[in-house]
């Protein structure tokens, strides 16, 4: 009698907690902040001249912004990170160094001469919290190293 209930109690452990994670594949811009939440990252909203919201984070003296791009119909198939060095004069070689040996980031110089760090998430083929999460903590990470290589 007490095996078919430690069993019926085994399922019921076995549930929800060990599911697969969710995959998504678009996100609509309102629900980042959703996202951000759910992997308890603070964020500040603020809005573009159109009103698309733009979440600004800190990775320890980085700020950073984290919008959705790709979108149509109002879904989102990319989320990307960009961290702005303002009045910061950088030789090119150090960009392109930085470009040639890091993956998940590139650095450039932008139209109004200051450098920018942006890396890409593609939702196309599907990710889960824990893929954002990492992304976030990667972007973090190497926003970090950026900010030596500019001093």
């Amino acid at each position: 009698m007490l095996r078919p209930a430690l069993f019926a109690l085994g399922l019921s452990l076995a549930g929800p907690a060990n599911a697969a994670p969710a995959t998504f594949d678009h996100i609509a811009p309102g629900a980042i902040g959703d996202l951000l939440a759910r992997l308890e990252q603070p964020s500040v909203v603020k809005k573009t001249r159109q009103g698309t919201p733009i979440h600004v984070l800190r990775f320890d003296k980085v700020k950073a912004m984290l919008r959705g791009l790709l979108c149509d119909a109002g879904n989102c198939r990319l989320l990307r990170l960009s961290a702005i060095f303002s009045g910061t004069e950088v030789p090119l070689e150090k960009l392109n160094a930085w470009n040639a040996e890091h993956r998940f980031s590139r650095a450039y110089r932008d139209s109004d001469g200051d450098v920018q760090l942006v890396s890409d998430l593609d939702l196309d083929g599907g990710v889960n919290d824990h893929d954002a999460r990492l992304f976030l903590d990667v972007f973090g990470d190497q926003a970090g190293d950026f900010l030596q290589v500019l001093r």
